[in-house]
């Protein structure tokens, strides 16, 4: 067997994630992933899934044959059993790297540019000296979205979580200043289900310490903070490279919606207003997911007297947006890839090149005869 491109990439995935999730190919429809691959990468020893099948870690084999292509991925000194953590922060990273952000970058600095993503662990291995700010957080990594930067935490489903809000808040706001640019948080899980649940609790945080922590739907009420729920699926990295274009939300508006008129007075959290011959309606680009705009907009819409706020969404958000916000005072609108197509042009998801991978003397590498054992 010759190893591929995209045999390389999931070498390297391996190697900076530390556990990659055992299910990837069920969420990211990519080469890169292609289990029978996957299994010829382990009986090569390169690669191995974890006895227990929670996730797939580099072989010792596979870290010298990186460090042979001179590849200088940090390696752990001993096995570490948190692989819980490491395998929530690789599925956000994958979400991110299949919507094309750079997912290499290990310090604030990179974000600087836009499409980046620094996951924590990282930051905090290679932080300078004095300059890490990082020691005190709690969210899975930061992400750089347009003119945003964005704290993302995992959601598994336990609603009742707490984050120390006020201190995650500061650390945000100190990496958004350093910036010049607005910070914002993603609650993210395997699907945009445990995200919603987790923001539509109204189970107050049982946490000793009241003033600080703040469960995912306190927050969602009460912080000033923008919050956006995002799936870790094909489906949310569509989510995030809509998101990466330039004044994305007035592009796909103007497509969408052709013939608005500005948003009414009292409902200035909608995007505009649509006459319709049988009632009006204020609208809202809802594909961004961010729930904190919509409930200022739903609850404009219904204080107002308008029958119903109408939001346009990507199809896999349709149903977690009915299941937030009703059928009665909620319309969805589909955004269709013709929408898509006509507001940005041809937009593709990340994928590796197709062909074998070629060493710097231009030849293939056959993993049955690797020059390291």
């Amino acid at each position: 067997m010759y190893l591929g491109n995209s045999d390389m990439e999931l070498l390297l995935l391996a190697a900076w994630c530390k556990n990659l999730p055992p299910d990837m190919a069920k969420s990211y429809h990519s080469r890169v992933f292609v289990p029978a691959r996957i299994g010829l990468l382990d009986q090569a020893g390169l690669l191995m899934i974890s006895g227990n099948g929670q996730c797939i870690r580099l072989r010792e084999k596979g870290w010298r044959f990186l460090k042979y292509l001179g590849v200088g991925y940090h390696k752990d000194s001993s096995y570490r059993s948190d692989y819980g953590r490491r395998v929530e922060i690789a599925r956000i990273l994958l979400t991110f790297w299949r919507a094309g952000y750079d997912v290499f970058g290990a310090a604030l600095g990179n974000l600087g540019a836009g499409r980046v993503f620094v996951p924590s662990m990282a930051a905090r291995r290679d932080a300078a000296p004095g300059g890490d700010i990082w020691g005190g957080a709690g969210f899975w990594g930061l992400g750089r979205i347009g003119n945003t930067i964005a704290a993302c935490y995992h959601v598994t489903g336990n609603e009742e979580v707490a984050l120390n809000y006020r201190s995650e808040k500061a650390l945000l706001d100190k990496a958004a200043t350093i910036l010049g640019i607005q910070g914002v948080m993603i609650f993210a899980g395997s699907g945009y289900e445990k995200p919603a649940r987790a923001v539509g609790n109204n189970t107050p945080s049982k946490s000793s310490d009241k003033g600080e922590h703040r469960t995912f739907s306190e927050i969602r009420r009460h912080a000033a903070t923008p919050v956006h729920l995002l799936e870790c699926s094909d489906n949310g990295a569509w989510q995030l490279l809509i998101m990466a274009q330039e004044n994305y939300r007035e592009r796909l508006g103007h497509v969408v919606f052709p013939n608005s008129e500005p948003p009414p007075v009292g409902v200035r959290g909608a995007d505009g207003l649509l006459r319709l011959p049988e009632a009006s309606y204020p609208w809202l680009l809802s594909i961004d997911m961010d729930v904190c705009r919509i409930d200022r907009a739903f609850r404009q819409t219904v204080s107002a007297g308008y029958p119903a706020l109408v939001m346009a969404c990507l199809p896999t958000q349709e149903k977690v947006l009915i299941s937030l916000y009703g059928d009665k005072n909620a319309k969805i609108i589909v955004i269709t890839g013709e929408d898509l197509l006509n507001a940005f042009g041809a937009l593709r998801l990340y994928e590796s090149a197709p062909g074998p991978y070629l060493d710097e003397k231009g030849g293939m590498i056959d993993a049955a005869n690797l020059p390291v054992r």
